[in-house]
Order: structure tokens, then C-alpha cells, then sequence
């Protein structure tokens, strides 16, 4: 079989493409942010959307630490898998 037909292979590229879509995401929340400091009554408005877009950053953050954390160590996992299989199928290693 194929590395590129690999269930595990497209787990990992379904995954890579999770975390590439969630860094988007954040990139176009983020943009909607308002740097200025807004103290006035008068603008409470402004003071609300804010809290809601921190609150929003916030939990993007959350889930894409742990997206990249995850993704990372699947990563690994097959990658250490691979090799072993190349090394197992080159005949180094005897059944």
C-alpha cells in the first residue's frame, strides 16, 4: 500500500489542515480586534465587542495549542512508524 493511501497518512494530513484552518481563523477574529483603550460610558459598545472578541482569541487559543500538541505527537508517532517500517522492510531486521 501506498504511503499516500494510508488511512494514518490522511488522519495526519486531515489534522495538519485542522490546525491550518483554526491559525486562519484566529488570523480573521484577530483582525476584527480594536487596540484602542475605550473608557467612556459612552462607548460601552466598544467595550463589549471587545471582552467578546478576547473571549473569542481566547478560546481559538485553547483548542489550537492543543490541536498543534496533538497533531505534533501524531506526527512523531508515525513518522518513528515509518522509519521502523522502511528499516523492518530493508531486511536489517529478521522475523
Amino acid at each position: 500500500m501506498s504511503i499516500l493511501a494510508s488511512p494514518f497518512f490522511l488522519l495526519l494530513v486531515v489534522l495538519v489542515l485542522a490546525v491550518v484552518a483554526l491559525a486562519l481563523y484566529r488570523k480573521m477574529v484577530a483582525n476584527m480586534e480594536d487596540d484602542t483603550v475605550h473608557l467612556s460610558t459612552l462607548e460601552a459598545n466598544a467595550i463589549h465587542r471587545q471582552e467578546d472578541i478576547a473571549a473569542r482569541l481566547e478560546k481559538i487559543d485553547f483548542w489550537g495549542k492543543r490541536a498543534t500538541i496533538v497533531t505534533g505527537i501524531y506526527a512523531l508517532v508515525y513518522g518513528a512508524y515509518q522509519v521502523y517500517r522502511a528499516w523492518v522492510d530493508s531486511g536489517h531486521v529478521s522475523n
